[in-house]
This record gives structure tokens, sequence and C-alpha cells, in this order.
């Protein structure tokens, strides 16, 4: 008899070209507080233009973790860049 699936939850928000991605985890409440944190990193940069974008993104990205009791390593935070529009210098018709 086969067991049925185990349900895994994960979190994913996306800062200009800067896709923040969790682990997965299969308790809701805990990714529900990884998610909360991303939100409320999104919400800090919004504004930061691309000269000021790493700096800020340091700054935010430290204070939001303090502020919800987090670790990046605990979270499995990951980062992947958005590079897709920066090839095509217009949409093709």
């Amino acid at each position: 008899r086969l067991k049925p699936a185990a349900v895994r939850y994960s979190a994913e928000v996306t800062i200009d070209r800067l896709r923040l991605l969790t682990k997965e985890h299969h308790c809701l409440e805990v990714v529900q507080g990884f998610r909360s944190a991303l939100v409320d990193m999104k919400k800090r940069m919004e504004g930061v233009g691309q000269a000021a974008f790493e700096a800020r993104f340091r700054e935010v990205l430290a204070a939001c973790l303090a502020e919800h009791q987090l670790q990046p390593r605990a979270m499995g935070l990951r980062f992947c860049v958005l590079l897709g529009s920066l090839w095509l210098p217009r949409p093709l018709a």
C-alpha cells in the first residue's frame, strides 16, 4: 500500500530581478513566518534605485531576518537572478 505524499510548503518572493526562495517545510506556520519576512523585505525595497540596490538589500535582509528572528541557513534561503529581460532589447512582434 502506498503512503499518501506528504505536503510540503515553501515561500517565494521576487524583488526587482532577484527571486528569493526558501526551503520546503512540512509545517505551514513555519513557512508563513518565512513568507512574512520576505514580504516585509519586498515592501522595504520598494522605490530603491538600481545604484543603491545592493547596499539597501543587505541592510533590509539583515534587519528583516533579525526582526522575524530567522536565520538564512535555517530558512534555506536561496537567491535566483532573473536575466530574461536583459537578452531582448524589445518585445518580439
